[in-house]
């Protein structure tokens, strides 16, 4: 209340309205979100006159919030079934989530399996307006085998075909990686032809576009009979028939030989995966005497063991 004022003068948009003295609240409605423009003049006695009138605009509320869209945070769009779970979060933060309608709170990959998952998100604030988000994660689940998963092999069956099969969650593209490379046709390929020479485990790891793997392996058992033979005679005379002093052998990798005279003196000396490779009787370009010689021969075979051969052997002419 104004001290001497005998009336209020209230004026809305243009529209003027006089209130009593005692009449201290006034009450305008209009449209929702409309804007309005009151002005307010305290009138006096005649001797006192009007004031100055006071003005101010104001924004007559909405009765109802629009909904509006909350943000879900997404790690990435395409998880590995293989990787960790994660709690849900959102902006604004205090909702509720449901995965593919069931209420939840974590994605856990392993759980929820292959495919495109729905996730949902709600929250109510304090003035009861409603926000939601929604997103989708697909989770990809890579699955191969490999056969055989056993094979053995021997001197008539030298090599197998591997076959690995292998299928993707949400039906990427694959890729292929054998290991060890060793006895291997090829390593980036699903059906290898492997021919070790000796027993080897090999694996073979499939990956999606995605970056989602698996792996599986076989085992290959090499089953052959190793064979070495060194001569006990042999005659230099350059009749193309038993000239040179060789050794002998099957799945022989590698020979070592060494031959020394009568008086412990070496002679000849070779390491070599050539077994045509021999002693032609000579030392130091000239021709060594009839006699008995000494030798020592190791072979190691493709299966890695060795076997070791001490002997005479007579050269004759």
């Amino acid at each position: 209340a104004i001290a001497g004022a005998t009336a209020y003068e209230v004026t809305v948009n243009g529209l003027t309205e006089t209130l009593a003295a005692d009449e201290l609240s006034f009450v305008q409605t209009g449209d929702e979100n409309e804007t309005i423009t009151i002005s307010v003049v305290a009138v006096g006695l005649s001797q006192c006159g009007e004031s100055v009138p006071t003005e101010w605009s104001c924004t007559i509320p909405s009765e109802e919030c629009p909904t509006a869209e909350a943000f879900i945070d997404v790690p990435q769009d395409v998880l590995c079934a293989s990787e960790n779970g994660f709690a849900l979060t959102a902006t604004p933060a205090g909702g509720s989530f449901t995965i593919n309608g069931v209420a939840a709170s974590n994605f856990e990959p392993s759980t929820l399996g292959s495919g495109t998952h729905d996730i949902s998100y709600t929250y109510t604030d304090e003035n009861d307006c409603l926000f939601i988000g929604n997103a989708t994660i697909s989770v990809s689940d890579v699955t191969v085998s490999a056969t055989p998963s056993n094979a053995n092999l021997d001197e008539e069956n030298t090599s197998v075909q591997l076959t690995a099969t292998a299928f993707s969650g949400l039906n990427g593209s694959l890729t292929y990686e054998w290991s060890p490379a060793v006895g291997l046709s090829c390593t980036d390929c699903e059906n290898p032809i492997a021919s070790p020479t000796e027993n080897t485990n090999y694996t073979v790891l499939a990956t999606d576009e995605y970056g989602c793997s698996a792996s599986a392996s076989v085992s290959i058992i090499v089953s052959r009979t190793n064979i070495f033979i060194v001569p006990n005679a042999f005659s230099p005379n350059a009749d193309n028939n038993n000239d040179i002093f060789r050794t002998h052998g099957k799945n022989v990798a590698s020979v070592s030989l060494a031959i020394f005279n009568r008086w412990g003196q070496e002679v000849y000396k070779i390491e070599t995966t050539d077994l045509l490779q021999g002693w032609d009787g000579t030392f130091k370009g000239q021709n060594c005497e009839i006699g008995v010689y000494v030798f020592y021969a190791v072979a190691t075979f493709t299966d890695k063991t060795e076997e070791f051969i001490k002997g005479n052997v007579t050269l004759t002419r």
